[in-house]
């Protein structure tokens, strides 16, 4: 009785070390930008879109620590980081607008489906998006990719 039962636990622990060394499947592309559209204009063929950029400030502050018994303020400059939404155009005959697949949409459905308010994703580069990220996203996003 004893026997199976250790071969059986012998067994567990060595699939589950096993299944636990594999190395994940990591990214090896580019990450897709986000791009919230906040207008389309069909007739110049211009998407504006809204970035979200972190921008560097330089603020004073005032910080208090003991010398030699006593309380010292000292001011400080410090970086810290303020959001800062900035609209952008982007001319769509500049990019290929792809499905999940990565299947070229024809132009006539793209403008049906890009609206104000929808977002979209932008590849980094010419390689098709990465299977690691296609799986976060769904089944109906539009992908703009460069020519």
């Amino acid at each position: 009785m004893r026997r199976p039962l250790l071969a059986s636990v012998l067994l567990t622990a060595f699939c589950c070390s096993a299944a636990c060394a594999a190395e994940p499947t990591l990214p090896t592309g580019g990450a897709p930008q986000f791009l919230p559209i906040a207008k389309v204009n069909k007739e110049q063929g211009l998407l504006t879109v809204r970035l979200v950029n972190m921008v560097p400030v330089t603020v004073e502050k005032t910080v208090t620590e003991e010398v030699n018994g006593q309380v010292i303020a000292r001011k400080v400059a410090v970086t810290e980081y303020s959001l800062v939404h900035v609209e952008s155009n982007l001319a769509l005959n500049q990019f290929r607008v792809l499905d999940i697949d990565g299947k070229e949409i024809e132009r006539d459905l793209v403008w049906k489906r890009l609206t104000a308010g929808k977002i979209v994703l932008r590849l980094p580069g010419k390689e098709p998006l990465d299977p690691a990220y296609r799986k976060l996203f769904a089944k109906d996003v539009l992908i703009l990719a460069p020519k």
